[in-house]
């Protein structure tokens, strides 16, 4: 799975307000954060190819234009005002700037068109401010939450507000941008479509299921994700290619470092929280192409890895062990380079291995229905390990001992399903 970055909390100023239901007061605690940026320490280039770069990431701002009034926030939108009007000029901006560097803080980046970039603050950003490219602006109440006293408090955010100084950069970014949110919804959705078809949920269920149908399904989504794969990437390189060599400004060259990073926060991605990667959507396709039309494999999705549900009762039924399959599996995966996790997931139904249990039974000892009850449950063994126990309950007046010699038998039973047979106990009684 996807290697997921640490998390640094971006700056925010805490400021209570009076509420309803509380009086104001001075908070006394840390405010909690709503803003994340990524930390470059420990993370790793991701597998589309783009690097989500040290200093930069994607803002997650709920309430920024709720805060800004809502007739604020559509002309910011809009590209139509400089900045919203309770916004506030820096003046001090060295000194902030070097706060939120000691804070490992984020600063935004509000191109004209309203997109917003998140940064690491940096010292550069200090020198492209005192030479005219950048305003710094606190917006004192970019979010809110409330106190378990029912006080709300409002916390500050900081952003770099370009000057017509910036130029063509400003278009540049907001044109990219525009382009970024085209191929990351393109393959977002497509992802969403194919984890929605083969999904094990949709053979988890108690209800029937038409087995041969989903199967169908399935084969016929693969395509389709298979092209919105290579769409994507094809996409992706020519983004990174077109983000190479950037307009600047006169005087401005290493601007165009700032807009780079800015850029690759903004990269585009996959925005479905299991297929984010895209080597593993890649294998988890291939796994679908190689497993699906095995009869006992009822889904092969996202898990542990990859997930592959398997009917036991299926694959017994056709000679298989379930041990022996997991091996088998494993090595047909591998030797088609599929080589991260496998989850096996068994999706048996216990009732059918009773039943035959309790058949077996009845024909060794010659009687009909002489199991009056059963259970099954968790048993501790001796070397620590928990296990299943079963446990069979034989009507009154019935030959236990003869019933005890078929326990090998009904233990032979269970073992393809795979069972721990270590760690079973099967149990013969009489009903008290």
């Amino acid at each position: 799975m996807p290697v997921t970055p640490t998390s640094v909390r971006a700056h925010r100023e805490a400021q209570p307000v009076q509420s309803n239901s509380a009086p104001a007061t001075q908070a006394s605690q840390e405010p909690h954060s709503r803003r994340r940026i990524v930390s470059q320490r420990g993370a790793a280039p991701t597998q589309d190819g783009v690097d989500r770069a040290a200093t930069t990431s994607r803002v997650v701002s709920t309430q920024a234009s709720r805060a800004a009034g809502a007739s604020d926030a559509v002309a910011l939108r809009a590209g139509k005002l400089p900045v919203p009007k309770n916004w506030e000029a820096v003046s001090h901006y060295a000194a902030k700037i070097k706060e939120l560097i000691d804070s490992c803080e984020a600063v935004s980046l509000r191109v004209s068109s309203g997109r917003e970039f998140s940064l690491a603050a940096s010292d550069s950003m200090t020198d492209f401010i005192k030479d005219g490219f950048f305003t710094l602006y606190k917006n004192p109440k970019a979010d809110t939450d409330v106190d378990d006293n029912g006080r709300t408090h409002w916390y500050a955010a900081y952003y770099l507000v370009p000057t017509p100084k910036f130029g063509a950069l400003d278009k540049e970014l907001a044109k990219l941008g525009a382009r970024q949110d085209k191929i990351t919804k393109a393959i977002s959705t497509a992802m969403d479509k194919l984890h929605n078809v083969i999904h094990a949920s949709r053979v988890n269920g108690f209800s029937p299921i038409d087995l041969p149908a989903l199967k169908a399904e399935v084969a016929a989504a693969l395509p389709e994700a298979k092209a919105a794969v290579i769409a994507y990437e094809q996409a992706v390189q020519q983004f990174k290619s077109d983000t190479q060599l950037l307009p600047y400004p006169e005087g401005g060259v290493f601007l165009t470092t700032l807009a780079h990073d800015a850029l690759v926060a903004n990269a585009p991605h996959i925005d479905e929280p299991c297929l984010r990667d895209v080597i593993f959507v890649k294998d988890l396709i291939r796994a679908n192409e190689l497993l699906m039309t095995r009869p006992e494999v009822e889904a092969v999705d996202p898990g542990w890895g990859i997930r592959i549900c398997v009917n036991t009762d299926t694959l017994v039924a056709n000679g298989g062990d379930y041990n022996a399959y997991k091996t088998e599996i494993s090595k047909q995966l591998q030797d088609h380079l599929i080589t991260g996790q496998v989850q096996f997931d068994k999706n048996n139904n216990w009732d059918k291995v009773e039943a035959r249990a309790k058949a077996l039974l009845n024909q060794a000892l010659g009687t009909r229905d002489v199991v009056q009850s059963m259970s099954r449950g968790d048993k501790d063994f001796p070397d620590h390990v928990r296990g299943t126990e079963v446990v069979f309950y034989l009507k009154s007046g019935v030959d236990v001992a003869a019933a005890r010699r078929q326990i090998d038998a009904i233990k032979a039973l269970y073992a393809p399903h795979g069972m721990d047979m270590k760690h079973f106990s099967l149990r013969i009684e009489t009903t008290p």
